[in-house]
């Protein structure tokens, strides 16, 4: 169970209102025949304190052939392309020669000046249609990024679907949680514009 003196620096005054709730009584619901995905409000509490996930989607569409863009996406070095320049993101190696289930990619970065070493592993490989990449080593407690392609409209539809979960949950979440996902949209948004700007000479023209 989370401790009442937890809920009281998290939450303050709100954590009147949720304490109080434990007195609530759900006889009349259990009567219909529900079945709650917790028993009490401690079990419910406990597993979101645990598990604090976080995620974003971002989506582009551009008027090109879906093995043209995958191809793009399955070089790690073109990673570098489409980052901001202040990360100073730079592909170190792999584990096999080209990009397939299971290869392994080193990477160094400076996030607000710090240096890390990040380290992900390619999952769920399916060529022209989808890719994830997990961390394996890295600034986040979890890192899961499906990239998907799908044809739309006579081009392709990019979708990115990140979920990640910050070092020391709650608190983590609740000190850093804004501001990492603040930064995480920047640099989605940096990535789609350098993409458009990137395949712009094979656009076909629309007139």
């Amino acid at each position: 169970p989370v401790p009442e003196f937890v809920l009281k620096i998290i939450l303050g005054e709100m954590s009147d209102l949720l304490l109080g709730s434990l007195k609530v009584s759900s006889t009349k619901i259990i009567e219909t025949g529900f079945n709650f995905k917790y028993p009490n409000l401690s079990s419910a509490l406990s597993d979101i304190c645990n598990n604090p996930v976080n995620e974003f989607i971002i989506e582009h569409w551009l008027p090109l052939p879906i093995d043209k863009i995958f191809s793009f996406f399955k070089e790690p070095k073109n990673l570098e392309k489409i980052t901001p320049g202040y990360l100073n993101f730079k592909v170190l190696n792999q584990s096999s020669p080209e990009i397939n289930e299971g290869t392994k990619i080193n990477y160094r970065l400076k996030f607000h000046g710090i240096p890390i070493w990040w380290q992900s592993k390619i999952i769920d490989w399916e060529p022209n249609r989808k890719f994830s990449d997990t961390q394996t080593h890295g600034p986040y407690k979890h890192w899961y990024h499906t990239h998907e392609f799908k044809e739309k409209d006579g081009g392709t539809l990019i979708r990115d679907h990140v979920k990640y979960k910050l070092p020391f949950g709650i608190p983590g979440d609740c000190l850093a949680g804004s501001w990492v996902q603040k930064d995480l949209e920047n640099i989605f948004d940096f990535r789609k514009k350098k993409i458009q700007e990137i395949f712009e000479d094979q656009i076909p023209s629309s007139n």
